[in-house]
């Protein structure tokens, strides 16, 4: 299964990395917190996700590196036609 974090726009990926290293969004991950960051149809599974690898340990730190390496990645393929 696609993550949600996948169907994201790049733009969108920044902000939610840049809002977790500067402390405006942090765990407990909620629907109504993302609708602030991401669009509301996809608040609830993004929100999901991001709470499950909160979960696992992974500092929120590293949630936002994983966002901004999934940006990087994206500039780096080439685009399709």
């Amino acid at each position: 299964m696609t993550s949600p974090l996948c169907l994201l726009t790049s733009e969108v990926l920044s902000q939610l990395a840049g809002a977790l290293r500067s402390g405006r969004l942090a765990p407990p991950f909620t629907t109504l917190r993302l609708r602030r960051y991401v669009p509301e149809s996809m608040a609830g599974r993004v929100a999901e996700e991001l709470q499950r690898k909160a979960g696992e340990s992974h500092d929120v730190r590293h949630l936002a590196d994983l966002l901004e390496i999934l940006c990087q990645d994206r500039k780096q393929r080439p685009h399709r036609r």
